[in-house]
C-alpha cells in the first residue's frame, strides 16, 4: 500500500506525501500504526472522514479561447495519501473476491 506510493505526486491537503509516508513506514512504530489503521477500517468498514478529505485546486487549461467557459478549466484532487492506499486496499480484496466468486 505505502510502497506502490509516487513520491513524485502532490501531497495531499495536509501536506503528507508517499515519501513521507515511505519514511513513516521503514520506522516499526510507524508501519504498526499504518497497519493497525488499515486493518480497523477494513473491520469496521469505514474509512475515517479525514483519509477521505480532498482539495481541489481550479488550473486553466492552456490555449483556450474563452475562459469564461467551464470546459476551459480542470480540477486537480489533492487527496490523503494514506486514504488513497486504503481505497487501492478495498479494490485489491473486491478483484481478490469477485475472482473467487467466479
Amino acid at each position: 500500500m505505502i510502497g506502490k506510493q509516487n513520491d513524485g505526486k502532490a501531497a495531499g491537503w495536509n501536506g503528507l506525501g508517499g515519501k513521507v509516508w515511505k519514511k513513516i513506514w521503514n520506522i516499526k512504530e510507524g508501519r504498526e500504526i499504518i497497519v493497525w489503521i488499515s486493518k480497523e477500517s477494513l473491520e469496521l468498514g469505514y474509512v475515517p472522514k479525514r483519509f477521505r478529505k480532498g482539495v481541489g485546486i481550479i488550473m486553466r487549461k492552456p490555449n483556450k479561447l474563452d475562459y469564461r467557459l467551464p470546459s476551459s478549466y480542470r480540477i486537480i484532487m489533492l487527496l490523503n495519501t494514506l486514504g488513497k492506499g486504503l481505497e487501492r486496499l478495498v479494490g485489491r480484496r473486491l478483484e481478490e473476491w469477485g475472482k473467487k466468486g467466479m
